[in-house]
This record gives C-alpha cells, structure tokens and sequence, in this order.
C-alpha cells in the first residue's frame, strides 16, 4: 500500500510540472519596443552657419564725357578804311565774290628794272559762274599803312596780268602777278584790294599782308 501511495505522489508530482511548463510556453510574447534612433558620432564636425556672400555687384562707372568747349569764334580783320562789302582775309587765302574764287600770295618785295621797288602778289581767279565773265586789271588796288590807295603798277613782265584783261569761260582759271609801286610806307598792315564788278558793285576782295 506504502508503495501504491509513493508512486500516486510522484505522478501526481510530474503533472503539476508539466502544466507548470505548458502555461509558461502558452503565455503571448511580450510586445518588442521600437529600436532608439543611433546616437550621434561624436567625431562628426560640427556644422558652422553659412555667411552671406559678399556683394560683387558695383556701380558702373559714368561714361558721358563732358562736351568739348565750343572753339572760340574767328578774329574779325580789321584795317582803316573797311567797308561792309569788304571780305577781309589773311595773304594766301581764298575770297569767293561775283561767281569768281580769288586767290592772292603775300606780298613780296621785287626790283623792277628802271622802275625800282615794287610789291608784288601772284593772283588766281577760277571761274565759277555758269556763263563766260571779263575779268580787267583795274579790279586791283593796294592800301599802305599810313592810308595811301595805290593802283596796279603796269611793268611790262611777262609774269604780269595781261593789262588789256580778258575772258574766262565757265571753270576756266588765270594766273599771273599784280604789283604795286613800294612808296617805303614803313611796317604795317598793306591791303591788297580786288573789286571783280567795279562798275556795277562795290563789294571788294581784301588780303591783308603784315609787313
């Protein structure tokens, strides 16, 4: 009987184990927690803030220039005697009057055999106009300094302007000398005048010489 007890106790005993274990391998799984973000390196640099740029853009320097000064306006030429009607120039300049372009060099000094000194321009006359014109030698005085008139003085040289005058057709062109008796009138201003219409107007070419 002792012995029918002592295995009734054992079996007893193994059971209880068993449904010991069982409910422990029926018990649910604990629930896993979600894995915490990696931490940061700590051998990561940090991070400095961005500075702005600096700006690059400039003004445009200014381009307009400042004009140039107007040129200052021509000296008038002046001498004793001058009229409205005068076109007043400097020797070797060019006077246009009548339909004609008139052209006198400065005056030079010029021994004239058995007539003495003289002053002396070479002269060119152009014409311009559309029809032939008379050109005569009487068209040309010279004005000394101290006011003295002078007519063309005839010296018989073949570099003279021909003294009975002539024609010119239409861009037909002279050439040749005009001088006037030098009267010793001293340093100054000597006008050589040339009046192309002495008959019907009295505007006047005048090449002012400084002697």
């Amino acid at each position: 009987m002792f012995l029918v007890l002592l295995v009734t106790g054992i079996a007893t005993s193994g059971g209880s184990g068993g449904s010991s274990n069982n409910q422990a391998g029926n018990a649910p799984a604990a629930a896993k927690k979600p894995a915490a973000p990696p931490a940061a390196s700590a051998s990561a640099p940090a991070v400095e803030p961005t500075e702005a740029a600096p700006a690059t853009t400039q003004a445009a320097p200014a381009t307009t220039e400042a004009a140039p000064p107007p040129p200052p306006p021509p000296v008038e030429i002046t001498y004793p005697g001058k009229k409205d009607g005068d076109t007043a120039v400097k020797a070797g300049e060019s006077v246009k009057l009548s339909g004609w372009t008139a052209t006198t060099t400065p005056l030079k000094q010029v021994s004239v055999d058995f007539l003495g000194e003289h002053l002396c321009t070479n002269v060119t006359l152009v014409n311009r106009d559309d029809d032939q014109q008379e050109w005569n030698t009487l068209s040309w005085k010279m004005q000394t300094p101290n006011g003295a008139v002078l007519d063309m003085a005839f010296t018989a040289d073949d570099k003279d302007l021909d003294v009975a005058g002539g024609g010119l057709a239409p861009g037909g062109k002279i050439t040749g000398r005009v001088c006037f008796e030098d009267k010793d009138a001293g340093k100054g201003d000597y006008v050589v005048f040339w009046q192309p219409d002495i008959f019907s107007s009295e505007d006047r070419g005048a090449w002012v010489n400084k002697r």
